[in-house]
């Protein structure tokens, strides 16, 4: 318990409120001053860095305050993290896309239990308190009103983020459609693109002199395309990065390629062709998850060797085939197969993550949409056994 307050991390021995006051811990009510004060909290940190909350630690009396020790559990801790979710999204403007509350039992059985909220660095900021909006940001480790000026530079700061993640999706997208057209294959694409713009050009050469070492133990499943981190070599030099690609073969329906440009993009982009004699392309929606987990383990590499902090990006992908008949398993029975038609294709919708704070919420949503588009719901027995990747210290 040693953690000291921060630009991205906000400790709070209980929700603020008056004396005179009853909140949550008395009432079981949530008072309006408890969710406006720590919505001014949650708000100052999105329109900064992001970071998390934490409610129910007692903090010392350093500068900055330091967490000394757990405080009274609050009750009925599931519910109020409910409720305050709630509020939280009532009360800021805009809302904030990916703004979680986790509220953890102090013992097993329990319902009370103290609440983590892990707050995003928003690619819509600014966000407001209220009505009429207030704004805040974090400086330090405390949550300061924002000026006219402080405002100005941060909607420049954001339209320039914004427009360059979309540049990069749309150069993404343009490299897919290159692809070689087959009159009966699926083809696929998933990018990851740093929220800032990043200097990987020592990593990128590291990657093409193979220094950068192959996972050790079991490593992740196979997926639609082979990892590229299960073997250091075979990276090659391209324009602003270095790319891997798969051996060619007539014989092999697989094809793909991997990149990490030097500016913050990691992408794979692949094709599975019909193989002769088949009457339409068999696969299974875990492969494409699998592949998909591939690009987060990939990140999660860049993570730990670059240079400089690598920790927010955006997710998104597409499928497509020119197939009439794409047979997809079934979990439910291995027999059964379910036919679908991506003529028209399947994107998912862009997914903000950060590495540190955890990837198993954004991957379960992609996987829920990679399923979707193969006309399923993921079952447990077929869920891909995502975990994030261990840091190193």
């Amino acid at each position: 318990m040693e953690a000291a307050e921060s630009d991205q991390l906000e400790l709070k021995r209980d929700l603020p409120i008056s004396n005179d006051a009853k909140g949550w811990r008395e009432s079981g009510k949530l008072h309006k001053n408890e969710t406006r004060a720590i919505a001014i909290e949650v708000v100052a940190l999105a329109n900064a860095y992001g970071g998390r909350v934490y409610i129910g630690i007692d903090e010392s009396s350093d500068d900055p305050k330091r967490a000394a020790r757990m405080a009274s559990a609050l009750p009925n801790v599931a519910s109020l993290s409910e409720r305050l979710g709630d509020g939280l999204n009532g009360l800021i403007s805009p809302p904030i896309r990916g703004l979680a509350l986790k509220a953890i039992a102090d013992a097993e059985g329990s319902g009370d239990g103290f609440l983590v909220i892990d707050v995003p660095r928003s690619l819509e900021a600014p966000h407001g308190v209220g009505v009429p909006p207030q704004c805040y940001w974090r400086r330090g480790s405390t949550a300061q009103p924002m000026e006219m000026r402080d405002l100005q530079n941060l909607f420049w700061e954001t339209r320039t983020r914004t427009e360059r993640i979309r540049f990069e999706q749309q150069e993404s997208i343009r490299r897919y459609e290159l692809l070689p057209e087959r009159p009966n294959a699926i083809n696929y694409r998933f990018t990851l693109v740093s929220v800032e713009p990043l200097a990987l050009k020592q990593l990128t050469q590291s990657f093409r002199k193979g220094a950068i070492a192959p996972m050790s133990g079991g490593g992740p499943a196979s997926g639609v395309a082979e990892y590229p981190l299960w073997r250091n070599d075979s990276w090659t030099f391209a324009a602003f990065g270095t790319v891997k690609s798969s051996e060619k073969s007539p014989t092999s329906p697989k094809h793909f390629s991997w990149a990490v440009d030097e500016t913050g993009v990691l992408e794979v982009i692949g094709t599975i062709a019909m193989q002769s004699g088949i009457n339409g392309i068999c696969v299974d929606p875990y492969d494409f998850c699998a592949t998909a987990a591939h690009l987060l383990y990939l990140a999660t590499n860049v993570h730990r060797s670059a240079p400089q902090s690598v920790d927010q990006w955006v997710l998104d992908g597409e499928i497509q085939s020119t197939c009439p008949r794409v047979y997809g398993e079934n979990p439910a029975g291995r027999l059964r197969q379910i036919t679908v038609d991506l003529r028209h294709g399947a994107r998912f919708r862009p997914l903000s993550l950060s590495l540190e704070q955890g990837t198993e919420e954004i991957f379960a949503a992609l996987e829920e949409r990679i399923w979707a588009a193969f006309g399923q719901e993921v079952l447990d027995q077929a869920k891909h056994p995502y975990q994030r990747p261990a840091r190193l210290a």
